[in-house]
């Protein structure tokens, strides 16, 4: 049950926008194209510490969740592949219906028999979050899968929830609407307290990832302006990073994302905004609109668009060895 329920405002909103300055150099990040199964395109949505990738791509048929490993990729049997742990364990979604599974020892197992669901992140204790539809329900729960059993962390009946990712200490977070207005609000999950990040009536928000150290990123949408602004929040701090939205974080505070101005794949990393497509060699082609996940080792993936195709891309720092 829930006990509790803390509310933290917004500050540093204006100052903050002119804080990180693009101070990247050119060429600083090796580009690997990942191939697909012999379809229209694929996608990288996560990366563990191994370097081990997944995401989706498709044959010439239909979409499959894949997995690449040392430039070979894997069809998993299911349709998208969300997450992966430093066990190499996989969570997604399996189609008709959409269903949460998780697949490890090249088995996969079902996690949830409600109407739909997705599994959506896994951390290294196997712990699942994600969403679920309960039958006869229209609406999404926030939900935890564990220890082989399911928990639904939805605050409140009738409103939409999603958990979207868990660290190590097992802190979730997502959005939830706990507002008469219905929208989105940032939401934190710790044991059976929930915090909303921002609970103002006229901003609507969304935590995407936390990493073990608690840092929290996503972004959210002021109604007046109904302009989408990345964000990190920090020991109690609410930090607007710029235009887009922060999709994931890694233990050393380095931020991947979007900016949805000329759709782009963005980095945050020790106070510089990085246009991503400005450290790759603008020779080969490539126009990188999202990054989706940044490892510890600072490898990120995402996808964009090369040579009239839309791909998914693994870039590794150039002085990164990355453990396979």
């Amino acid at each position: 049950m829930i006990s509790s329920t803390k509310r933290i405002g917004i500050v540093c909103i204006v100052w903050t926008l002119n804080l990180f300055v693009s101070q990247a150099l050119a060429f600083d990040y090796q580009i690997t194209e990942l191939e697909t199964l012999g379809g229209r395109e694929s996608a990288a949505l996560d990366i563990n510490d191994n370097g081990h990738i997944v995401g989706y791509a498709y044959s010439p048929n239909d979409q499959h969740a894949s997995m690449w490993v040392d430039g070979k990729i894997f069809d998993l049997g299911f349709r998208t592949a969300n997450s992966i742990n430093n066990n190499n364990e996989v969570v997604g979604l399996m189609a008709s219906p959409y269903t949460a599974v998780i697949w490890r020892n090249n088995q996969i197992t079902v996690l949830s028999n409600e109407t739909q669901s997705e599994a959506i992140k896994i951390n290294d204790a196997s712990q699942v979050v994600g969403t679920s539809t309960p039958k006869g329900s229209r609406h999404w729960n926030a939900t935890l899968w564990a220890t082989g059993s399911s928990k639904d962390l939805s605050p409140l009946p009738n409103k939409n929830s999603i958990a979207n990712s868990i660290n190590k200490h097992g802190v979730i977070v997502g959005f939830s609407n706990l507002t008469e207005n219905n929208l989105r609000h940032a939401t934190v999950w710790t044991n059976e307290k929930v915090t909303l990040l921002e609970a103002s009536g006229d901003i609507e928000s969304e935590a995407k990832d936390i990493n073990n150290n608690g840092d929290i990123v996503g972004h959210m949408q002021p109604k007046p302006d109904g302009l989408d602004y990345a964000m990190l929040w920090s020991r109690g701090e609410a930090i607007v990073l710029g235009r887009g939205s922060a999709l994931a974080i890694n233990d050393n505070g380095d931020i991947v994302g979007v900016a949805f101005q000329n759709q782009r794949a963005m980095m945050w990393s020790n106070g510089s905004e990085i246009n991503l497509n400005s450290v790759i060699d603008p020779s080969l082609g490539w126009n990188l609109v999202i990054a989706n996940a940044i490892n510890n080792a600072g490898v990120i993936v995402g996808k964009g668009y090369i040579h009239g195709h839309w791909r998914g891309f693994v870039m590794t720092p150039k002085e990164s060895t990355v453990q396979k």
